[in-house]
């Protein structure tokens, strides 16, 4: 088989198509990555065929248009944001290199911000699955759109809310994508759609969630095409490789010397491009107080001046290496960073920028192996009296220690590899007693 995987966004966006990509092809199968140039090296270097298109973005994007990663008007001042400067601007590229790339591959298979995936399959007749990361984009009477930071509402009442809720922020919306969507799809002789992101967007053959039961289960209202696979865990450099640096070494050392376990800090891969003074109050939090903490900031431009001796400021330590070695993590709640903290057994000090980030602190919270702050409380103090509540009490690491092997015992690239696998081979034969007489 042929896979032909579509996504765009950040590197957390990009990395579980590359863990994918890598078990489909040690599989036996062909697989080819369309996305953003500046994927090049990390494409490659998995070993998969890459294809670019569309313009080059980077972080940078975040420091030049800070509306991208706003909370005001509800998020839709980042949805204007995003439509405008991120996602609008490759719809003509990467809808070319993909409906080029097709009639080579037997599946599409592509991230649910490919907005432009329904028009390829519309256009090649080419199987097509979409791939969710995060539970907040699936509309359902037991959820909340990802605009909302609070649970959902219980009891059959409560889902009529939440279904009300879910029907207001599709509008919403709907208002700034569709209309995009619009002028490309009429450019390319299609007609207009509407409900681009939470409905005729996605396959209704295949929808692929790339997240676990065990951080959230299916819903009771999902239909039948929707499939859960687990995580997709990508580390551009492995645990096994990864040859710390003296300074780490020394220092975690000391830290097991004196029977405290670092407290970790990080941004994951794109809020590293605003950190918002995130860094300087993780150091402020244990400036002059027995605690040690580490500070992985993206680039070292994000390192605060003159960190005192029990803090250790890196660029960049793969996750499956640092995180078990480490107390807890406050962090930005990304979902490939809200997987490796709970397979690794560490609760979460949550802190939320942007996307889809509110609803899986949210998550965490309501898994019992968090403390959520918001915005207006990050400062020094807020953060160490997080830290300090949160390993105070046994619930929160015992929950998130129990948690762990499930994740550890979850294949979530075979699981995926197989569902598409069966999906192809259905499609196939479906083609096949069609065209037969």
């Amino acid at each position: 088989m042929r896979f032909l995987l579509s996504s765009w966004g950040s590197r957390g966006d990009l990395h579980p198509f590359l863990s994918l990509g890598q078990t489909l092809r040690a599989r036996g199968h062909g697989v080819t990555l369309v996305g953003n140039p500046d994927w090049s090296s990390a494409v490659t270097g998995a070993r998969l065929d890459f294809l670019p298109a569309g313009p080059t973005q980077t972080n940078e994007f975040l420091a030049t248009i800070p509306d991208i990663a706003s909370q005001a008007e509800g998020g839709r001042r980042a949805i204007r944001a995003l439509m405008k400067n991120w996602f609008s601007p490759a719809f003509d590229e990467v809808y070319r290199v993909l409906c080029e790339a097709a009639p080579q591959h037997d599946c599409l298979v592509a991230h649910h911000v490919s907005m432009i995936a329904s028009a390829v399959a519309e256009t090649t007749g080419i199987p097509w699955a979409t791939v969710v990361l995060a539970p907040c984009i699936i509309p359902s009477s037991y959820t909340l759109p990802l605009v909302f930071s609070r649970r959902p509402f219980r009891g059959p009442l409560g889902r009529v809310l939440n279904a009300l809720l879910w029907t207001l922020a599709r509008r919403g919306l709907g208002r700034i994508v569709d209309p995009y969507l619009d002028r490309f799809r009429l450019a390319h002789g299609l007609q207009p759609m509407r409900d681009v992101a939470f409905r005729t967007g996605l396959s209704r053959e295949l929808l692929l969630t790339l997240y676990s039961r065990h951080f959230a289960a299916p819903e009771p209202d999902w239909s039948a095409e929707k499939k859960q696979a687990g995580f997709c865990f990508w580390d551009p450099i492995s645990a096994e490789a990864f040859q710390p640096p003296a300074d780490l070494v020394a220092f975690l050392a000391a830290a097991e010397k004196a029977g405290r376990k670092p407290w970790l800090f990080t941004l994951g891969t794109t809020m590293i491009a605003d950190p918002q003074g995130f860094y300087q109050a993780a150091v402020e939090s244990v400036r002059g107080t027995p605690e040690r903490a580490i500070l992985l900031v993206g680039r070292m431009e994000n390192a605060p001046p003159n960190p005192p001796e029990n803090v250790l400021v890196l660029a960049y330590a793969p996750f499956g290496w640092l995180i078990p070695r480490c107390a807890a993590v406050a962090h930005q709640c990304g979902i490939g960073t809200c997987a490796q903290v709970l397979r690794a057994g560490l609760p979460s000090v949550g802190c939320p920028y942007a996307f889809d980030q509110a609803a899986n602190a949210s998550q965490l919270a309501a898994l019992g192996v968090g403390i959520v702050l918001p915005r207006a409380r990050r400062r020094a103090a807020d953060l160490r009296d997080a830290f300090t509540r949160l390993l105070a009490s046994e619930d929160a690491s015992r929950r998130a220690q129990a948690l762990a092997p499930a994740l550890r015992a979850e294949d979530g690239p075979t699981r995926a590899a197989e569902i598409l696998e069966t999906f192809v081979n259905e499609r196939t034969a479906a083609a096949g007693s069609r065209s037969s007489p």
